[in-house]
């Protein structure tokens, strides 16, 4: 049996729900976290993938007619190369809503666990911590670093309730727009361009008028 649906989505993306809808449609089962933590002899391939080992994703799919949510959405460009017939899906959310449940939830037991073995290894810590978020769950500078580190800055967006902090980013951020706790909005009387190489100049507002007028200086002499 091969897999026939592969999610790219996180979790904490509605993928339990995703996963619900899949079974109802026939997809019988769908594997989801949950299927590892019921399983614990799962355990063992789930984690030579997650430190690069060679893995048997068949034997690990076996049973299964879809998949969602971690682990396997972090090889969901693997599975789609060795399951090429099966349709991605990719989930999403609102990143606020998002990163506050999986802070509730995900991240809280996750952190519990490091504080207690903080050498320990798990799925938690090598997919969600380590891949996911790199490492850095709560560094706003880590954050920072990684969205400056492209050649472009047209737009960005900052999705928190700390309005304090909301300021601080945003004023390190290399993006000529930056919404917060928003995304697309625009008052035309507001400037609006890019940083680096994504343009020179701006539109809208006074910045637009002096964009687009050539002052001319006419000097004259009385004398």
């Amino acid at each position: 049996m091969s897999l026939s649906v592969i999610g790219a989505g996180y979790g904490r993306t509605g993928t339990l729900s995703l996963k619900g809808a899949l079974e109802q449609l026939g997809y019988v089962k769908c594997h989801h976290m949950l299927e590892v933590i019921r399983n614990p002899d799962q355990m063992t391939g789930w984690m030579a993938a997650a430190l690069g080992e060679p893995v048997d994703w068949d034997a690990l799919f076996d049973g299964y007619q879809a998949a969602v949510d971690w682990p396997a959405c972090h090889f969901y460009r693997e599975l789609a190369e060795y399951y090429p017939a099966a349709k991605v899906v990719l989930t999403v959310r609102d990143p606020l809503a998002w990163y506050e449940s999986i802070a509730n939830t995900t991240l809280r037991v996750i952190k519990e666990g490091m504080a207690v073995d903080p050498d320990r290894q798990n799925l938690g810590t090598e997919l969600v911590v380590k891949a996911a978020f790199q490492g850095n769950l709560d560094d706003a500078d880590h954050a920072v670093a990684q969205a400056n580190a492209t050649r472009y800055g047209l737009a960005a967006s900052i999705w928190s309730q700390d309005v304090d902090r909301c300021h601080r980013v945003a004023q390190q951020l290399e993006s000529g727009l930056v919404w917060v706790n928003c995304w697309m909005l625009r008052d035309l009387r507001t400037p609006m361009g890019g940083m680096k190489d994504s343009g020179v100049g701006r539109e809208g507002g006074f910045e637009a008028m002096r964009f687009f007028t050539e002052p001319k200086n006419v000097c004259i002499s009385y004398r």
